[in-house]
């Protein structure tokens, strides 16, 4: 399956719109535009690799997978969560202002570190 048919299936799959991924990325410091994914999905431009990866933790899938190099959706990587996936995960529910609470406390915890930790 080509890129374009797999972006398109792994967001159905998710069951969100277009509107929502736009939103969603923005967790992860991206900020796509609604037409960019239409584009990825119909096979008019590919992601970049920044993005491609960025797709792939998005979706849960390997990079191999999603750049249509192999049918195994999943990868050690793809299986294991960094730090930052769970984070992302942690944070899935919560509201904006909730977020930014959690970003303030993340600062306030590493401002308290010595200057040699």
């Amino acid at each position: 399956m080509n890129t374009a048919k797999l972006l398109r299936q792994l967001r159905k799959e998710k069951e969100i719109t277009m509107d929502e991924m736009v939103i969603d990325l923005k967790r992860y410091g991206v900020s796509p535009s609604k037409s960019m994914i239409s584009r990825w999905e119909s096979g008019k431009a590919e992601p970049s690799m920044e993005y491609a990866r960025i797709l792939a933790q998005y979706y849960g899938v390997s990079l191999d997978y999603l750049l249509g190099l192999s049918a195994e959706r999943s990868s050690v990587s793809a299986t294991t969560s960094p730090p930052t996936t769970i984070a992302a995960h942690a944070v899935d529910d919560l509201t904006p202002e909730e977020q930014q609470e959690v970003m303030n406390f993340i600062q306030y915890v590493k401002s308290k570190r010595r200057p040699n930790d």
